[in-house]
């Protein structure tokens, strides 16, 4: 901005204007020292602001895994086709909140009862564990009980989407439809990655999303099993298609900035830093650093040693989230310890 000024202030002005500009301060000078008032007395001195000094406060600091790495994988938000009817091959449904899934808290049933929350299924007025994922796609436990948001026509899509926890739906006339996250059945997530590896159907190494999906289409009498071995299932509700998803602190998402962890272990809209390994388009990777703030939380996100990082939408984000499997560093900044 100096630079700039110099640059255009102009240049052989002479000393033309410095009797002018001297009789105009003159005549100010004359004014002020009619009309000045009493000097005021001197202002207190402002209260001395608290001093915050931040501080990196290393992974090594938080119980991870013991040797303090914390395991980096990715996420995006899928664009699939749909329909907004049954219409054969979309037949398997997005569905938004159930009418008949409740919420309970056990606080406010007595004080010596934990702080923990239950969802079940009220039936036969009594309150159950709500219908698993095998129940409800494979045994229609819950038809009549939610509303169809879309359907799609692939049952693995509808497995990931449910993972990811948002993801937009495109209908053949242009539209679209942004769904984010509105509850689960409250059963624990299960990873199917182990039981892939117990049968000698994929390596460690093999496990992503993109080829548990090529396995799954090769094999479709896998399909049931697989999928049911996860138990939880995911909710739905509409969001404008505007912006980004929306994170568990109900704000939009930032593609590359935006992580997941456990809510319960770290502090939530807080900014950190890591360093770590992340997939390149094509097959490579390669070292990146950067500054991230903990925007949301998921099922599969359990402990101190994991985060998924945000990746942002469409299939080309999809590719690198399902290639993120690397360990890395995590730093958050807080005050300062005296």
């Amino acid at each position: 901005m100096m630079a700039m000024m110099d640059k255009e202030r102009p240049r052989g002005m002479g000393r033309g204007w410095l009797w002018p500009a001297l009789a105009l301060l003159a005549l100010l000078l004359a004014g002020c020292a009619k009309e000045a008032p009493a000097p005021a007395p001197p202002a207190a001195p402002p209260p001395e602001k608290p001093k915050v000094v931040l501080e990196v406060v290393p992974e090594e600091q938080w119980p991870l895994d013991g040797q303090g790495r914390v395991l980096f994988t990715g996420y995006y938000e899928p664009i699939l086709a749909g329909r907004k009817k049954l219409s054969p091959p979309f037949t398997h449904p997005l569905y938004g909140l159930p009418a008949d899934l409740v919420n309970i808290d056990l606080s406010q049933f007595g004080d010596d009862l934990p702080k923990k929350k239950l969802l079940g299924q009220v039936k036969e007025h009594q309150v159950r564990p709500y219908p698993d994922r095998e129940a409800i796609d494979f045994g229609g436990a819950i038809k009549g009980q939610a509303e169809p948001l879309a359907y799609l026509d692939d049952m693995v899509e509808s497995f990931f989407l449910h993972i990811q926890g948002s993801g937009q739906v495109k209908f053949p006339d242009g539209s679209r439809v942004r769904l984010g996250y509105a509850a689960s059945n409250g059963r624990p997530y299960r990873s199917i990655g182990p039981l892939l590896v117990a049968e000698g159907l994929m390596t460690k190494d093999e496990m992503s999303m993109q080829n548990i999906k090529a396995l799954l289409a090769q094999r479709p009498d896998l399909r049931r099993r697989v999928l049911a071995q996860n138990p939880s299932y995911v909710f739905f509700r509409k969001l404008s298609p505007e912006g980004g998803p929306l994170g568990c602190f109900e704000m939009p998402l930032t593609a590359g900035r935006s992580v997941a962890l456990d809510r319960r272990v770290f502090p939530g809209l807080a900014p950190g830093f890591i360093l770590g390994t992340r997939p390149t388009p094509g097959s490579g990777t390669a070292p990146f650093g950067r500054f991230i703030v903990n925007q949301d939380t998921g099922g599969a996100i359990r402990g101190p040693g994991r985060l998924d990082l945000y990746y942002g939408s469409g299939p080309e984000a999809g590719l690198l989230a399902g290639r993120m499997k690397h360990a890395g560093q995590l730093f958050f900044l807080a005050p300062r310890r005296r």
